[in-house]
């Protein structure tokens, strides 16, 4: 606009001033005529650059029929299918599942799809794809021409002659009137830009996938002839989960007893069993309380599981899967507090050392009361793990846990006619100074798995475990009866205890075991045509040594009695325990209690080596 408004002032071709502006007036409509072509045409040309695909992605859609299993074995298909080469960046695909390809797609959207469970990503390189985790950035490129717009300025010529032409001036568009709409560029529409994302977990909030523990072999849930309950890590979290009897509330045909106040006693579907519990697949039966502190989730399989898990689990399985070292950053402090003096302190740290190496940490401590009169639980626990990748095809992970608790043994309210003792719910019956519950578990395991092609897999675990469990307490031998009666117990004299109310007696029980399992397991992959097989077949050597010693407690200076009924077979009948009456009103003993093992008390050793 500058160079035409001089050259209209400074054209020395002209003479009348009238041809000059004549002149000028058809200059400027040429002028614009030519600059309104040349956008016209540019809009398009822009258009059509923006428009154009990347020229490494085929728009070709073709069909895919990639059945459910590993990544790595999808991804070798779908690059050979494709024509095209996969590139990896910071990526272990050991053991990452996925639901498989199906369908036509185009090549960068059927990576998408294969990718997209695991949270990976392609971006284009050379003849194929570089497979890496971090998401790459969204760029929309868009280059805009560097030209001036055409209707930021105008020249408008003065049309009288009684001003000189140097008068001229330029107006902006905003003092103008509106161009007509043939004047107007049109405004550029860009490509749609889709983002999504998918949950790099194979728990999802309350769902699980795929599991491991019912058949030892990845499994999705739906393929699994058991019925299989699963309580993962965000439920554990959202509902404050720190027992196994708060994880199996939520797990239908499934209920928790007692366990005599001092262990986990899970009804399976009315069988009753406090030994069917493991730990990644492997054997954890002494009876005590176990946390989750350092658990990822917990798998419950109803109904009889035997050719897995070798003997018992008649009624189902606990299996509790521990939390592995691994390259995904972990920050986590949990901090509880709530009501009856609720204190509990929850640590979960981790990270990748480097490619080859990460490590985790998860400590825990709580000290709580109870809505129970004089009732209190104290526990804490450690448990560090590593994993080591070799190589591609090896996974190694060590973890140790030390784990300890102390409570005091809560029995319960006693009966009365066929119904709970209509007193107090706070009400503890005996005397809880005198009740305490001592659990120390030390343990050491492993896990080595090696992928020798696309087709076989070997898999070893042990796990070394030690456990020191004490407890004794003071309980209701029989239910309330207002009237006096002849007890089960013997008084300081030797002769059976008579008295009215409930009448109560004492043990002290000790367990000291040591358990040491390894199984190696042999997984081979086979395709018949379109159909996928995996077969199985391990074993399972371990020994367990176990030391059971029981007491009886004496009340005050009550002595040992003998029955008079006596069952040579079975000495335990043979015994009489001292025992003590108290009432709903005054329901705590005062006698001191000394616990003894008589000629007729309880010792047992036993030893129990399994292989199968």
């Amino acid at each position: 606009m500058n160079t035409l408004r001089h050259t209209l002032r400074t054209n020395p071709a002209l003479k009348n001033p009238d041809d000059n502006i004549r002149h000028g007036d058809q200059g400027i409509k040429l002028v614009l005529a030519a600059m309104i072509c040349l956008g016209v045409v540019a809009l398009p040309a822009l258009a059509d650059t923006n428009a154009q695909p990347n020229v490494t992605t085929s728009a070709v859609a073709q069909a895919y029929q990639i059945p459910s299993g590993m990544l790595r074995d999808a991804l070798k298909r779908f690059a050979k299918q494709a024509g095209i080469a996969l590139y990896f960046k910071g990526v272990n695909l050991q053991g990452v599942p996925t639901q498989g390809l199906s369908g036509s797609h185009t090549t960068k959207d059927g990576l998408d799809r294969l990718l997209a469970e695991a949270g990976l990503y392609a971006v284009p390189k050379g003849n194929g794809y570089l497979i890496q985790k971090v998401s790459p950035a969204v760029v929309a490129s868009n280059p805009t021409p560097n030209l001036a717009p055409i209707e930021s300025q105008v020249v408008v010529p003065v049309v009288s002659s009684a001003k000189p032409i140097e008068k001229e001036t330029a107006l902006p568009v905003a003092s103008m009137p509106s161009p007509s709409p043939s004047l107007v560029e049109k405004e550029a529409v860009l490509p749609t830009v889709s983002v999504s994302a998918t949950s790099a977990k194979n728990a999802d909030g309350y769902t699980v996938k795929r599991i491991s523990s019912a058949t030892k072999t990845d499994t999705l849930l739906r393929d699994i002839p058991q019925s299989v309950s699963v309580v993962t890590q965000d439920m554990i979290q959202d509902q404050s989960m720190k027992s196994m009897a708060e994880v199996v509330r939520y797990v239908p045909g499934v209920g928790m007893s007692q366990g005599e106040g001092n262990n986990d006693s899970p009804i399976f579907r009315g069988n009753q069993s406090s030994a069917d519990f493991y730990v990644d697949g492997i054997r954890d039966d002494v009876q005590y309380f176990r946390d989750l502190y350092n658990m990822e989730r917990v798998d419950v399989l109803k109904g009889p599981s035997g050719m897995i898990f070798g003997r018992g689990s008649s009624g189902g399985i606990i299996n509790r899967v521990t939390k592995e070292a691994g390259w995904d950053p972990v920050r986590e402090v949990t901090v509880q507090g709530g009501s009856f003096n609720t204190k509990r302190v929850m640590l979960d740290v981790g990270q990748g050392i480097n490619e080859v190496v990460a490590v985790r940490l998860n400590a825990m401590y709580e000290n709580s009361g109870s809505y129970r009169d004089d009732v209190t639980v104290k526990r804490q626990g450690i448990s560090p793990t590593v994993t080591i990748l070799p190589d591609a095809r090896t996974k190694v992970v060590v973890g140790a846990e030390l784990f300890q608790d102390s409570r005091v043994v809560d029995r319960g309210v006693p009966s009365y006619n066929g119904l709970p003792l209509n007193t107090s719910r706070s009400t503890v019956f005996g005397n809880p100074a005198l009740s305490p519950a001592e659990t120390v578990v030390k343990s050491l395991n492993s896990l080595f798995e090696h992928e020798f092609d696309d087709k076989i897999v070997v898999r070893n675990r042990n796990r070394l475990a030690v456990y020191d469990k004490s407890y004794q307490n003071i309980y209701a031998v029989g239910p309330y009866d207002p009237a006096s009666h002849t007890g089960v117990g013997i008084s300081q004299a030797g002769t059976y205890i008579t008295g009215s109310g409930i009448e109560m007696a004492a043990y002290r029980s000790e367990t000291k075991r040591v358990n040491f399992f390894n199984q190696t397991d042999l997984l081979y992959k086979v395709n018949t045509g379109s159909v996928e097989h995996e077969l199985l077949t391990g074993i399972e050597v371990g020994i367990q040594n176990t030391n059971n010693l029981r007491k009886a407690g004496y009340f005050g200076s009550d002595v040992y009695k003998v029955d008079p009924n006596a069952h040579p077979d079975d000495p335990e009948e043979d015994h009489v325990a001292s025992s003590r009456f108290v009432t709903p009103g005054s329901p705590r003993t005062t006698d001191n209690v000394a616990f003894r093992l008589d000629s007729y008390g309880i010792s047992h050793h036993t030893t129990a080596k399994t292989t199968g």
